[in-house]
């Protein structure tokens, strides 16, 4: 009679419909292998207890909180599941015996519901606190028990989405009758154990609660996890259920499901980059150092023209004494705006030689662009080509760099002015994320980054590299430096041929390329090509998604502006259904945090953190921004710690899988979109 009752139907009813009247969150539980397109059913399921003591001490939280195992285990899953999605919002099925009234307890059949259970594990929050939090929403969930898990799917006309379950992905049973053994006359029952390979939902969580321990079970869907991850998630578990035993009042924030273990593994083995370079020294030193070893080589081509290395070094001398001569010194940004060409380099080198730092100018920017970077960075000083005079408003000194009655008097090289503290360079970040913004970099930094270049890719004097990113991008920055302290021969691609793909394979084999940095999306498509002489094909910039195996390595790299170019790299292989971020370079430290700065474990995402030898000085002109960005490192005393805003996870072998910017992602039940 009591569930033919309309009125108290109605009542359920309304109180499930106020549990969800927000949009239902998706639980995005990091997974290693993509979700397919239909839901999977194919599982495995490890087991495994939590001793005597620990057991112990769960039920001492409560006795203390008036709680049940079921609420305080409950608990302890929903924060598992926080620190692994990011989420706050967390909804989890639980079955229900379904015989609320004594009537029902003597008659055969099957009445078991299924409640979703949904809770706001937030940080600020103590467990305490949360616990109370949980037995609340139990209870009340309790009280309405009867109203049917399908007719509140129909009623809250969740959109369909045929690879997941509706509403919730995980459930979480507690089982607390106590079947161990029967005795019957002449007769002994003992529960089997048996496995199945099936997994009704991403994850299954089940608890058996004994007198001296309990024992769980962990159900997984193989086409989502590996078994290695589901270890990982039961000892993570274990580690949240060791926490809140030992301190109730600590906040979900802080903690910590690492085991020390694990923290070493991230800390001292993923991030063992350490080696020596030379720190104290600038990077034209290393250049005149070569062009003592290597003066007859030819240091640039472009088109029919090129320089040997002593002629690159004996204009970029001439042209840094006229830059002294007009007050550029060390950390002094001197702007250069010219089309592809031998200026290009002879400019770049002239600056630095000087002491000062080359502000990169493309000569394609808009005019808006071109004289807010001017007027932002504060270069009273612009290096061009005559053609370019006039292009944008510009009230200071204008040197024309093509003008070759520039290049006489004294070629030798300059006493030493900058120090590896001073400015290399700045460059301006594309905008994307609001106003541009000067990026400064320090001689070290880039001293850093080249050496780790030539002894990673062995760049010797035989190699022919390519000039290919556009002028005002760091990746230009790589294609310049690390061949021209080693002697190697830099050709810098003509305007055209870089958008071309069949005119680009016909340059590289013309002119006997061996390694060369090409974005991304070019690189997907150049791969497809066979070439005798390129040993190593970089790229950057975007997500990897395509690749065929070649002839030559093809490595993937990433890393911001904020922090010499690159910060980390990987030789691509076969393998993965997400192409990986590789390893930290030289002297590079990655942290992968959540958003209270504590370290994320294996496979599980947070924001991509920085620190070392490659970090900038900060943000041109805007203090706050910087101390903003550059904080100070939480695992390092005294070190800096860039926070890139991007997405990444580590991997178990040591690389970094990227997945995206962290304010990118937005997540609906039913359906995913990532802008």
């Amino acid at each position: 009679n009591k569930l033919l009752n309309s009125e108290a139907m109605k009542k359920q009813e309304e109180y499930w419909t106020s549990v969800f009247k927000e949009e239902v969150p998706v639980l995005d539980m990091p997974t290693d292998y993509p979700r397919p397109t239909m839901q999977s059913f194919e599982g495995e399921s490890i087991g495994f207890k939590v001793d005597r003591e620990l057991t112990e001490k769960i039920k001492k939280i409560n006795r203390t909180n008036g709680t049940t195992m079921y609420m305080t285990l409950l608990g302890a899953y929903n924060i598992l599941l926080s620190k692994y999605s990011g989420q706050e919002d967390i909804v989890i099925g639980s079955p229900i015996a379904g015989r609320p009234n004594a009537q029902l307890q003597d008659i055969v059949g099957m009445f078991v519901n299924t409640l979703a259970m949904r809770n706001y594990p937030k940080g600020e929050k103590t467990f305490r606190e949360f616990l109370q939090e949980v037995k609340k929403n139990a209870l009340n969930a309790y009280e309405n028990e009867e109203y049917q898990f399908d007719e509140l799917v129909e009623k809250l006309d969740i959109r369909k989405d045929l690879s997941r379950n509706a509403i919730f992905d995980t459930m979480f049973v507690l089982q607390n009758i106590d079947i161990e053994k029967i005795d019957m006359e002449g007769v002994m029952l003992k529960p089997y154990k048996f496995g199945l390979d099936i997994s009704k939902f991403d994850i299954t969580l089940t608890a058996v609660e004994t007198e001296k321990e309990i024992g769980f079970n962990l159900e997984y869907c193989t086409k989502l996890f590996k078994r290695e991850s589901i270890e990982r998630i039961r000892d993570h578990f274990v580690n949240i259920l060791k926490e809140i035993a030992e301190n109730p009042e600590k906040k979900i924030s802080e903690i910590d499901m690492l085991s020390e273990e694990e923290k070493r593994k991230i800390l001292v083995e993923f991030n063992d980059t350490k080696a020596e370079y030379p720190k104290d020294k600038t990077i034209y030193e290393l250049f005149e150092e070569q062009v003592e070893k290597t003066p007859d080589n030819i240091a640039v081509v472009y088109e029919e023209n090129q320089l040997s290395y002593r002629e690159l070094n004996n204009r970029a001398n001439q042209l840094a004494r006229l830059l002294r001569e007009k007050g550029v010194g060390p950390d002094k940004i001197v702007g250069i705006m010219v089309e592809r060409s031998l200026e290009m380099i002879v400019g770049i080198m002239g600056i630095i030689k000087a002491g000062g730092a080359y502000l990169p100018i493309d000569s394609e920017y808009p005019k808006e662009r071109i004289e807010y970077m001017l007027e932002d960075s504060k270069a009273d000083i612009l290096l061009t080509q005559t053609q370019l005079v006039g292009k944008s408003e510009f009230s200071g000194n204008i040197i024309e760099i093509d003008r070759e009655d520039l290049y006489v008097g004294d070629s030798s090289n300059l006493d030493k002015m900058s120090t590896s503290s001073n400015l290399a360079y700045v460059i301006y970040t594309s905008g994307t994320t609001g106003r541009p913004k000067g990026v400064m970099i320090e001689h070290k930094s880039l001293v850093n980054l080249c050496k780790w270049h030539v002894n990673e890719y062995d760049i010797n004097v035989d190699d022919k590299s390519l000039k290919y990113a556009g002028w005002g991008f760091d990746a230009s920055v790589w294609e310049i430096f690390p061949y021209i302290i080693k002697g190697a021969t830099l050709y810098i691609i003509k305007s055209g041929i870089n958008v071309d793909i069949n005119e680009l394979n016909n340059y590289f084999d013309v002119n006997k390329i061996t390694i060369a940095f090409l974005p991304t999306q070019i690189c997907e498509q150049f791969i497809l090509t066979e070439h005798k002489t390129l040993r190593k094909l970089l790229t950057g910039g975007d997500a990897l998604k395509n690749y065929v195996k070649t002839d030559y390595k093809v490595v993937n790299n990433y890393g911001p502006t904020e922090n010499t170019v690159v910060s980390t790299n990987f030789v691509v292989s076969s393998g993965y259904s997400n192409i990986p971020i590789g390893k930290p370079i030289a002297n590079t430290r990655i942290y992968i945090a959540n958003k209270n700065n504590k370290l994320q474990p294996v496979g599980v995402p947070g924001q991509l953190c920085i620190s070392g030898e490659g970090l900038a000085r900060g943000y041109l002109n805007r203090p706050e921004l910087t101390a903003e960005k550059f904080v100070s490192n939480p695992y390092e005393s005294g070190e800096r710690m860039y926070k890139t805003g991007d997405l990444a996870r580590w991997l178990p072998d040591g690389n970094i899988e990227f997945i995206g910017r962290i304010d990118h992602q937005v997540k609906i039940r039913g359906f995913r979109i990532e802008l």
